[in-house]
């Protein structure tokens, strides 16, 4: 019975993805905007940090502690782990974006998850899963041994099994709650909400520019949308034990509170997605709690007078995605600590070539909404790297455009040359080297010229059949 139930959902769900997309006209669009706390078991340690405040005093070699083997487990919650889910499909794309309060995703996990919508028509290039990287999500997630001794616990397949589980329920969600929508975006400026971690001599050294997709329905309610922002999720610090979608989180609710606002009483409650930026060396000002609620509430007042000068988006969908050779992983002793060993010029960059510590290959995508062009990066990329993608973005054609950070893999820490050999934190956490980094902006550039050839190709097609004769 379980799996006929489970076989008529799928059946009904792929029949309403067909049937809405036959119905809507040229350049008709719908979409969803939804979230689902997790609500991930007491107990499982948080991933996110691996110093000593968080780990137990003895490892856990007789399995007395459930879920934990090197790390404390959680003891509570300050507010929601959730799952956020932004759908959008037209008569020609469909896309799915999650936003979901985890320390970061693996290959494996997005790929659990496109096998479970596969069946409801989707391709490999339509899911799109961040992590908002809080510090204070469920762990236990990875079986890349390297991260899970350093920040996340050894991996559980139950947990696994669990939160995909809910993900995926929230995808169904998502597509159950599509309507007719059209979109908007805008974007300011965030003022002293965040700055460089490592880099003294330029502290503020941040992108700050905060980017905001929305959804409207047909009868003129706002239904939530996505955020463009570069922020640390460790404001509460490692000697939190509690769950929390930390600084990120707070951000979503304040938001969510100012976009409810606008709509009558009687609406559902809007949902707000945060999709990082180029967060490798960002962080917040002041860590705590109270700071915490603060950014988010600032965050809010901020953007008030943005959502006053909201501008409409066309309903195009788009999406391209390519495969990337990042090189081999490795640890650099040289730049593992700018104090000792960076500014010794006479120590070759001595680096150790470690096979299978990360991914050698992952996927990267461009996609288009609208007039706003996304770039996925596979972790965690420095803001210099985060700005040279948005200018070469802008340098062909596309001004509007947003970093998705740690999108559809995690491959650690990406640094440009120069802030390579400076040897902060970052630079002994690229294990790419700086070349992985270049790597990325190269697969760009060559993809987005791709983009460019097909548009000129399908404008000059478009204007031959409208004027064979080529008259003017």
């Amino acid at each position: 019975m379980a799996v006929f139930n489970k076989l008529g959902l799928i059946l009904y769900l792929t029949l309403t993805i067909l049937s809405i997309s036959c119905c809507l006209g040229q350049g008709a669009l719908s979409g969803s905007a939804v979230s689902m706390d997790i609500e991930p078991e007491i107990g499982i340690p948080l991933a996110g940090y691996g110093s000593k405040d968080r780990r137990l005093d003895k490892t856990d070699w007789k399995g007395e502690i459930p879920h934990c083997f090197m790390f404390k487990p959680s003891i509570g919650r300050h507010d929601a782990i959730r799952s956020k889910v932004i759908f959008l499909q037209n008569d020609q794309e469909k896309l799915l974006f999650i936003s979901l309060d985890m320390i970061g995703v693996s290959y494996r996990f997005v790929n659990s998850i496109y096998r479970l919508i596969k069946p409801l028509g989707f391709e490999r290039d339509q899911l799109f899963i961040s992590a908002t990287h809080t510090h204070s999500g469920p762990g236990t997630l990875t079986r890349k041994l390297p991260l899970a001794f350093l920040a996340t616990d050894l991996f559980q397949r139950e947990n696994y099994n669990y939160i995909v589980s809910k993900v995926y329920e929230s995808i169904l969600m998502a597509i159950e709650q599509q309507e007719p929508v059209e979109l908007y975006r805008t974007d300011f400026r965030a003022d002293c909400l965040q700055k460089n971690k490592w880099r003294d001599n330029r502290e503020y050294h941040v992108d700050d520019e905060v980017q905001i997709l929305l959804l409207r329905n047909s009868q003129g309610h706002w239904l939530g949308g996505m955020i463009n922002f570069a922020i640390h999720g460790g404001a509460l610090g490692p000697t939190n034990l509690k769950y929390s979608a930390d600084v990120i989180g707070s951000i979503e609710r304040n938001m969510e509170q100012l976009i409810a606002s606008k709509n009558p009483p009687e609406m559902t409650q809007p949902t707000m997605a945060l999709f990082q930026g180029a967060l490798g060396d960002v962080r917040v000002i002041e860590r705590g709690y109270d700071k915490m609620q603060w950014t988010g509430e600032e965050f809010a007042r901020q953007a008030a007078p943005a959502l006053e000068n909201l501008r409409p988006m066309p309903p195009n969908l788009t999406s391209t995605t390519s495969k990337i050779w990042l090189g081999i992983p490795g640890y650099s002793f040289k730049y593992a600590n700018r104090k000792t060993l960076a500014k010794k010029n006479w120590l070759p960059p001595l680096r150790i070539p470690i096979a299978g510590l990360m991914n050698q290959r992952t996927r990267i995508s461009i996609v288009g909404v609208g007039d706003i062009m996304m770039f996925t990066w596979p972790g965690e990329a420095s803001t210099t790297l985060g700005l040279q993608l948005k200018t070469l973005s802008k340098e062909m054609g596309y001004d509007h455009a947003w970093v998705l950070g740690l999108t559809n893999d995690y491959v650690g820490y990406f640094t440009t040359q120069d802030e390579y050999y400076e040897g902060e934190y970052d630079s002994r956490s690229s294990l790419f080297n700086f070349r992985g980094g270049r790597r990325i902006l190269k697969k760009h550039r060559a993809e987005l010229q791709k983009i460019i050839e097909v548009d000129r190709l399908e404008f000059e097609e478009l204007i031959s059949v409208r004027d064979p004769h080529g008259s003017r």
